[in-house]
């Protein structure tokens, strides 16, 4: 029987345009399987049990070299991740994962090195895993579905015009030149929680994937996309696209990738279905929800994604100990400190179950004593109702002492000794 086999040519650009200075856009393109950074340009072929790749986008944002960081830090996060965990995690569990640690990392050097305050960054990333295509988004940098002559846009933008445009308020040709067409509703390193949109869909033969941040999709059209992509091979396609954003004034940093997926591990022309019905959303970004923490990192991670940045790989010379008061330096304090806050409300709510118990209790042996019935055990069981308030009080007030803690930031300095 003759082996199935994917075959992924893929291209990937980045240009600073013609007005920024420096270039805030990250990208990065991983053959996971094998565990090694992908060249810009790369054509594989693999079984189809070893089609494993990573490819992702991310547009930085903030003060003089901060969005450079927070795009360089999303784009190697995501990746680490991934080269950590099992692929026999669910393919959405690894990447919400990936995107939730990559959030942390650029949260925690923001709110510790006061020269990245503020940073933030964008995160598209996809991974491919057999013949199925995961898309992750933070932001606003953008994934096209490009099938059978036609391009959609699989995921949905993160703006404050995007959701002008879904209640009616905005018509789309409108949003392009919108004054806070700019402005993102969510991206990663800005606040301490994310929530990650997800989508996935099975690849077809000659399906391609377009992956670009704002400073293309601003200037270059779905079907020009479309034109380029189709017309040429990947490598020429992106060259063209960047070309063209910056005919038109390349206003911001420019930055594409461009996969074309084909092989006989991919279902054929016959077996195609409409990309509306093939795609399907796994998880969805809704900015009038309360985003709570999934804990999908640390539930998959645990204190290890954290081992290396603190104290180094475990080979090589003898590590030196740090000493610290910091309380930002734990690494699982957000985890925690949304844990013991989550208490304390339960505690606070079975103590007032209790409460309205006591109440329930007393009526009901006035309800006896009217009947001329005294219970025996009345004296103990009221006794125990109030022991029992008083432990929860107490358990209230420490568990708020330790949130308290976990919420202070730094109470000291660290130093270094061997």
């Amino acid at each position: 029987m003759e082996q199935a086999l994917i075959i992924s040519s893929i291209s990937a650009r980045t240009d600073v345009g013609l007005v920024r200075s420096n270039n805030e856009d990250s990208l990065l393109l991983a053959d996971l399987n094998e565990k090694a950074v992908l060249p810009s340009h790369s054509n594989l072929t693999r079984p189809l049990q070893d089609n494993y790749l990573l490819m992702v986008v991310s547009d930085g944002m903030g003060g003089a070299e901060a969005g450079e960081v927070a795009s360089e830090l999303t784009v190697l996060a995501i990746k680490d991740v991934f080269a950590r965990l099992s692929r026999n995690i669910p393919p959405h569990d690894r990447l919400v994962a990936a995107v939730e640690e990559a959030n942390h990392i650029v949260w925690n050097e923001s709110q510790t090195n006061g020269t990245l305050k503020g940073m933030g960054a964008t995160a598209t990333a996809v991974v491919v895993d057999g013949n199925q295509a995961y898309i992750a988004e933070v932001g606003d940098s953008r994934a096209y579905l490009i099938r059978s002559g036609k391009i959609k846009q699989v995921t949905t933008d993160q703006s404050f015009v995007a959701q002008l445009v879904a209640k009616g308020l905005l018509r789309p040709e409108d949003a392009i030149i919108h004054p806070r067409k700019n402005m993102i509703l969510q991206s990663i390193g800005v606040r301490d929680t994310i929530k990650v949109a997800v989508t996935m869909f099975q690849l077809r033969r000659d399906d391609a994937l377009l992956i670009c941040s704002d400073g293309l999709s601003n200037l270059v059209i779905p079907s020009e996309m479309l034109y380029f992509a189709e017309n040429y091979p990947p490598s020429e396609a992106t060259q063209h696209l960047i070309d063209l954003a910056k005919s038109r004034g390349g206003n911001d940093n420019i930055t594409v990738i461009l996969s074309r997926f084909d092989g006989s591990g991919l279902a054929d022309e016959s077996a195609k279905v409409k990309m509306t019905d093939d795609l399907k959303t796994i998880s969805s970004y809704d900015p009038e929800e309360n985003i709570e923490k999934s804990h999908m990192r640390t539930q998959l991670l645990g204190a290890a994604s954290f081992g290396d940045r603190y104290y180094g790989s475990s080979s090589g010379s003898q590590k030196k100990i740090r000493i610290t008061e910091a309380i930002s330096e734990i690494p699982q304090k957000d985890m925690i400190q949304d844990s013991l806050r989550k208490l304390v409300e339960h505690i606070d709510y079975t103590y007032q179950l209790f409460d309205f118990t006591k109440c329930q209790t007393e009526a009901s042996f006035d309800e006896l004593l009217h009947q001329s019935v005294h219970f025996l055990h009345q004296p103990a069981i009221l006794e125990n109702i109030k022991e029992a308030m008083n432990k929860l009080e107490e358990a209230k007030d420490s568990t708020a002492k330790l949130f308290k803690f976990f919420t202070n930031g730094d109470v000291g300095v660290s130093e270094e000794r061997d």
